[in-house]
């Protein structure tokens, strides 16, 4: 069952996006001789597989079906909120987020950079973490969140249905 609803691009179905940078990021770290791979490479994983979650709001789909473009279809942020939070489950639940405390926040500014500026991450008025506060932003998630909700929960189910079923 391919979930081919929802776009990450034109000719793209948003679970085959994610599948493949999940894939793509687990094997590069499974390529490393390094420490704690397994663990890292199952964070790489996840945040290959949460990297454009955001792109499941009407308002992306719309600029990519219609071109509509509009402050809501821009999915960097909340795609990155999801990446912080599956990461922080996932070591809560296999026991390891005090060993790995920083990944959940790794796995954020690894998130929202690939979509900007790596720059410009703390301490300036207008910088990553001070935007978190901000209230318009704060409106701006829940508005998204809200819309997925309402309109492609279903979509976002049967993505995770296929991508945890392939694994």
């Amino acid at each position: 069952m391919l979930c081919s609803c929802l776009k990450s691009h034109p000719d793209k179905p948003l679970v085959v996006h994610l599948k493949n940078v999940g894939i793509l990021s687990e094997n590069l770290v499974k390529s490393k001789n390094i420490d704690n791979k397994q663990v890292l490479a199952d964070v790489a994983r996840l945040i290959g597989l949460t990297h454009d979650l955001g792109k499941a709001t009407t308002y992306f789909q719309d600029l990519l079906t219609k071109g509509r473009k509009s402050r809501n279809a821009r999915h960097g942020l909340l795609s990155s909120l999801l990446s912080y939070q599956v990461v922080k489950r996932y070591l809560s639940t296999i026991g390891q987020l005090g060993e790995f405390q920083s990944l959940p926040t790794i796995a954020w500014v690894v998130v929202k950079k690939h979509h900007g500026n790596i720059q410009n991450l703390w301490g300036e008025e207008y910088a990553e973490a001070t935007t978190l506060t901000d209230l318009g932003t704060k409106a701006l998630i829940s508005e998204q969140i809200r819309d997925i909700i309402a309109n492609n929960l279903q979509g976002i189910q049967q993505i995770f249905a296929e991508i945890l079923g392939s694994m």
